[in-house]
């Protein structure tokens, strides 16, 4: 697929369907991006090779998730990332790339998701369609690789799942495997405000920021 110039990006109607833009310099790697996209059911609204055209993109259209390649040339990904959340707070920004090694700084600068391109296609599918939706995850895969970029934070809370009930623990589990509170709702037959309250004292208790730190340290500690 070529890359659409910025000047020339076409909206197309599909009422109720999600929409992307894609900032990566590889075309070989967006096109793969197109693909598990098209089968998350997101609609491609314009491709970019760098973080400065992503910007240029999110301030021209509106989509509802930003999937960005961390090595990109120029503006650096999680700087672009940083602006992009500043700009266009709706926009729903997602790390989808081959390096492990700016996962925190990525989750910190606004990421609501960080995907690895070797994660089974189904799999990123499902998580870009969970992203889309407004919802933050991360994947088993890349689990450890952000605990441990922040490990030391974590040895503060060590022992914090002692002062979850039965109950929260289901739900962390759950929410570690990247279901959102309906989901959860759903499978612990509860309401989904109460599947909310839940979360909300499980992230409390973890002396968690996010959705992704307490999955994180739900992996970590062997629940999932």
């Amino acid at each position: 697929m070529q890359r659409t110039p910025i000047s020339q990006a076409v909206h197309e109607e599909r009422v109720g369907a999600s929409s992307a833009l894609i900032a990566d310099p590889s075309r070989l790697s967006r096109r793969g991006t197109c693909e598990v996209l098209a089968r998350a059911g997101i609609h491609i609204v314009v491709e970019t090779a760098s973080g400065e055209e992503a910007l240029e993109a999110a301030g021209a259209i509106t989509p509802d998730l930003a999937v960005i390649e961390l090595e990109l040339p120029g503006l650096p990904g999680v700087e672009a990332i940083r602006r992009l959340r500043a700009v266009s707070p709706h926009v729903s920004a997602v790390v989808l790339t081959g390096r492990t090694d700016q996962v925190a700084e990525a989750v910190s600068a606004g990421a609501c998701a960080f995907l690895l391109k070797t994660s089974p296609l189904e799999a990123l599918a499902d998580a870009l369609r969970t992203a889309a939706a407004g919802h933050s995850l991360v994947l088993p895969a890349t689990a450890a690789t952000l605990f441990d970029a922040n490990r030391e934070r974590a040895s503060v809370r060590s022992g914090k799942l002692a002062d979850l009930s039965a109950r929260e623990l289901d739900v962390l589990r759950l929410l570690a495997g990247g279901r959102d509170n309906a989901e959860i709702a759903a499978e612990l037959f509860i309401s989904p405000s109460t599947a909310k309250s839940h979360v909300s004292r499980i992230l409390g208790k973890l002396s968690s920021e996010n959705r992704i730190q307490a999955a994180v340290y739900a992996v970590r500690c062997g629940l999932v």
